[in-house]
């Protein structure tokens, strides 16, 4: 009752502070003029020349704002940018000068790992809501960086991998980058209507200091910097996606063994051939449904390595399966709620998602032919397996009251022989002003266990120490066993609560964080990431910025308290 009471009191806070109709800081931060977007018949061969004649009907703009560290001071350097589109591809590049190109910071990489070095690129807001946007960079030598940025969380989703082109090479005053981004990779309202997106194009600068170069200023006091991007119009003759896209897979593997220690033993083959097929259907402009049946992820790219010592809590592995990834922010909430990495060996999924409006909703459901899932603590946690099919499901659903407030409400459950897990809450993100923001969120749970699955986490010579879990002398002796003994058994359904409420303040010069978290000792989220059950926390956490100007040894200092 304490837990849902002080959600009660955010919540009427909330309420009270968006009756009283704040000022729509939305549409003051948009100052800037509509720009049009040039439209060409031609294409441009991406070979970092830039001299396709589709260029010189390109729109031109100069890079000049730092952002970051300065405040929106002029650029050190030159840079200017050109887009254009021919209804398949936008087409993006940038010549970046450099009085001193022996320093540029530029390697071969993998994708997604080059951030630090030099690069340019451009970020879009299809939807033009301020809650999403795309993001493309390129470093000097053409690798590649993308993600998709969620403004309602605060994160961004490196894992996402778009297919599109890009080429750069550095020359005697610079470098310059080429980029073809096809429209079939982006959602937008699919339309014969003009379309109005955000965008905005950034450099990033590193030498002795790491500046942020972009063509806009932005207000450092407004914590919502994807709220501030200008608008471009066009786009009229843009279409998303094939409505249908089928991808069938066939894997087939042979495997031959013989006994060394008989020589009069033949050879004993085993075939086998696994087939299976991806549907990728675009309902309409705005609903996509994913259908996978009897998956193959043996082309996806491997996990990194991770260091597992002197770790008591599971670690975290990024989702690399398309399937799971496309249009994954859908399921985002304040906690990791949809962790697919959960499902192991899926024999069949199914997944809509879609924005109509105010309204942007996400559904998936799967079975898997594994069943694992944490068992959080509040030491430690560990991995449970059960050796039984289970069928997932997850469900978010958000809607946008006015720019400044949103609120959503998320599902998942999990099920199999003796076990189910389900989980349902609310969340919500209101901006007060440029600089205040208030989220929060609110979930309860219902749990079964199989009346086994404590065993799995003893450890010692004698099992019955597992039937003593519970006993006090035990508890505090040399009985072996894991804290996940005492969060798996129980002998009957389990059910508890946990909430979040964070209080933020971003400006130019101060940083607060006020948060209280409270995960009940029987709250369990099986199809996320959630490895702390029995957790409490109440924190303020305070900044105090201070910046140099461009021309002293330093550039940023910042003064934290707890």
């Amino acid at each position: 009752m304490q837990l849902i009471s002080r959600y009660c009191f955010l919540a009427i806070c909330l309420l009270v502070l968006f009756l009283n109709d704040p000022k729509q800081v939305f549409a003051q931060e948009i100052t800037n003029k509509t720009i049009d977007m040039p439209h060409s018949s031609l294409s441009a061969k991406v070979d970092g020349e830039l001299n396709d004649e589709i260029w010189q009907h390109a729109k031109s703009f100069d890079l000049s704002n730092v952002n970051y560290p300065w405040n929106n001071k002029p650029s050190p350097v030159k840079t200017s940018a050109k887009i254009i589109e021919n209804g398949e591809y936008i087409y993006v590049s940038f010549i970046a000068e450099d009085p001193e190109p022996e320093k540029i910071q530029a390697f071969l990489g993998d994708r997604d790992t080059r951030w630090g070095d030099d690069i340019v690129g451009i970020k879009f807001d299809t939807y033009n809501n301020r809650r999403l946007n795309y993001e493309f960079f390129v470093n000097p030598f053409g690798v590649q960086l993308d993600s998709i940025k969620n403004e309602m969380t605060g994160s961004s989703n490196d894992s996402w991998n778009g297919i599109w082109d890009s080429y750069g090479k550095i020359t005697p005053n610079g470098y310059q980058v080429e980029i073809a981004i096809p429209y079939r990779i982006l959602n937008f309202e699919d339309n014969n209507d003009v379309k109005t997106w955000a965008f905005e194009l950034i450099r990033s600068y590193p030498r002795d200091t790491r500046v942020r170069i972009s063509h806009i200023p932005l207000d450092r006091n407004n914590d919502c910097w994807l709220c501030q991007y200008p608008e471009i119009q066009g786009f009229k003759e843009a279409k998303t996606g094939k409505n249908l896209m089928v991808t069938p897979s066939l894997v087939a593997n042979k495997n031959q063994t013989k006994d060394i220690y008989n020589p009069n033993d033949d050879w004993h083959s085993e075939n086998d051939v696994d087939a299976g097929v991806d549907i990728r259907w675009g309902i309409n402009a705005n609903t996509l449904l994913n259908v996978t049946l009897n998956p193959d992820f043996s082309t996806v790219e491997v996990d990194s390595g991770q260091l597992s010592i002197n770790k008591t809590y599971s670690l975290f592995y990024d989702e690399k399966r398309p399937f799971f990834l496309e249009n994954a922010d859908y399921f985002a909430s304040n906690y990791d709620l949809v962790y697919t990495r959960n499902i192991a060996d899926p024999d069949y999924g199914a997944k809509l998602t879609g924005t109509e409006q105010s309204h942007s909703y996400g559904l998936f459901i799967t079975n898997d032919t594994e069943t694992n899932f944490f068992v959080p603590g509040n030491t430690g946690s560990d991995l449970a397996t059960l050796n039984r099919e289970s069928h997932s499901v997850a469900f978010k659903y958000r809607y946008d009251f006015t720019d400044n407030l949103s609120v959503g409400a998320i599902s998942t459950l999990r099920t199999a022989d003796d076990y189910h897990n389900y989980v349902m809450g609310l969340d919500s993100k209101y901006r007060l002003d440029d600089s205040n923001s208030l989220s929060g969120q609110i979930l309860t749970s219902s749990t079964e266990y199989p009346a086994d699955l404590y065993q799995s986490f003893c450890y010692g010579e004698n099992d019955s120490d597992c039937d003593k879990a519970m006993d006090v002398d035990c508890v505090f002796g040399n009985c072996q066993f894991s804290e996940q003994v005492h969060r798996t058994k129980f002998d009957k359904e389990i059910s508890d609560q946990a909430l979040k409420a964070t209080f933020e303040h971003n400006s130019e010069y101060w940083n607060v964080t006020a948060e209280h978290e409270n995960i009940g000792k029987n709250f369990r989220a099986d199809l996320g990431y959630m490895p702390r059950a029995d957790y409490q926390s109440d924190k303020v956490l305070l900044d105090r910025l201070f910046y140099g100007e461009e021309d002293t040894f330093w550039q940023e200092a910042k003064v934290s308290g707890l």
